[in-house]
């Protein structure tokens, strides 16, 4: 069957650059320069970057078997 749209718990309304899991079980995206990921069953969201100021993370990817998340971080500015 064709699955049933949910909310994700919290409020992603300054959440950009969205990546599915390959299981589709979460969802990472950025949020005012940091990766955050949404557990979709469970409705939780969560920060796993903590780059310092000045530094912004890229598009999240996920591996092919969903266990690593890969990014770019970049320093604002003409560096």
């Amino acid at each position: 069957g064709t699955p049933t749209p949910s909310r994700v718990g919290g409020d992603l309304a300054d959440a950009a650059a969205f990546a599915l899991s390959p299981s589709r079980a979460q969802i990472a995206f950025l949020r005012r320069g940091q990766i955050w990921i949404a557990n979709v069953a469970a409705k939780t969201v969560r920060q796993v970057t903590n780059l310092a100021e000045g530094l912004s993370a890229g598009v999240p990817t996920f591996s092919p078997d969903g266990r690593w998340l890969t990014f770019t971080a970049t320093r604002g500015g003409l560096e």
